[in-house]
């Protein structure tokens, strides 16, 4: 039996016919199987009185997730 994407999409459209009219897309199953292999992105949040402190010293917000990355790979590859 093939358990791929089209046959998933098809499988969701009759066991669950009376949401969105029975109707799946291949790629959406596709895209969904993908994102769940990814796993779960880390989000990492910057406390308002941080970015307000750092704004005050001219330093953007782009710059400082750049940085809280960075610091968090570099503490990552040192577990190795």
């Amino acid at each position: 039996m093939n358990d791929g994407p089209a046959r998933i999409a098809f499988d969701l459209g009759r066991e669950f016919g009376s949401i969105n009219g029975g109707f799946r897309k291949r790629d959406t199953v596709k895209k969904f199987i993908k994102r769940i292999r990814a796993g779960v992105p880390v989000v990492v949040e910057i406390p308002p009185e941080l970015t307000r402190a750092a704004l005050d010293k001219g330093i953007l917000p782009e710059q400082l997730r750049f940085w809280a990355l960075r610091e968090i790979l570099r503490r990552v590859k040192a577990a190795d």
